[in-house]
């Protein structure tokens, strides 16, 4: 099962329809590494930058389910290498020998996507 994340932000507001519900973050998973939804406006392809925008105060980080939760329940989440047992995470596709170009890392090893995925 997949978890994707959504940040509300002044010019990214969550649709009264949840057809909407903000700037897509990336997708959690039980056993796979966190991925980013890298977007070029504004220009999010890093971690870092990432991690500056959901620290402001008029950002709210949501779950596609509609629950809220703060920067630094996203960032263990976000920077985990193992699950609640200890076990490795998997990397996604960016480490697979002939990732597609969508796929990349940030200079942390981050994974992203700048594709739009559910």
């Amino acid at each position: 099962m997949s978890v994707n994340f959504y940040a509300v932000t002044p010019t990214h507001p969550a649709a009264e329809d949840s057809e909407d519900p903000g700037l897509h973050i990336g997708q959690s998973t039980g056993t796979s590494r966190f991925l980013l939804r890298a977007h070029d406006e504004p220009k999010l392809k890093s971690w870092a930058s990432w991690s500056d925008l959901l620290q402001r105060p008029d950002v709210t980080i949501v779950s596609g389910s509609g629950y809220t939760l703060t920067f630094e329940e996203l960032a263990r989440d976000v920077t985990s290498r193992t699950d609640s047992r200890g076990w490795h995470l998997t990397p996604r596709h960016v480490h697979r020998p002939n990732h597609r170009p969508e796929y990349f890392a940030d200079a942390q090893g981050f994974e992203f996507c700048r594709t739009a995925f559910h």
